[in-house]
């Protein structure tokens, strides 16, 4: 009896360890916004409500706006939206201004001056 508690105890983890995924997340059944606090939160219409998640972006680099990466607060793949312009007007805002945040490269603009040391 406790060898089977056991078994069913460690197969539990391992489903939350896998859990959340979806394989492509519709960006037509997402709300992302930031809460009181300035966290980022995901709602997956019908499911659940991630209170506290990451934007990255996925390859190819060289289309950096096709596909976004969803990541929950302990940086376990939630999923990927693969068109994220299909997303709602605010939902775009928000993660956009998000990963421009986070993929910030400034920009050298004029250099006022310059000395050498040794």
């Amino acid at each position: 009896m406790a060898k089977s508690n056991v078994s069913n105890t460690v197969s539990m983890q391992l489903d939350m360890a896998r859990e959340p995924h979806y394989e492509a997340l519709d960006p037509g059944a997402l709300w992302i916004y930031r809460d009181a606090s300035g966290k980022l939160r995901m709602t997956v219409d019908g499911d659940r409500t991630y209170l506290d998640i990451k934007v990255a972006r996925c390859f190819p680099f060289d289309d950096p706006d096709h596909y976004i990466g969803f990541l929950d607060g302990l940086d376990r793949v939630i999923g990927v939206v693969p068109e994220p312009e299909r997303m709602s007007t605010e939902s775009q805002k928000t993660v956009f201004d998000e990963l421009d945040h986070h993929y910030f490269i400034p920009t050298i603009e004029r250099i006022t001056s310059l000395r050498e040391e040794f």
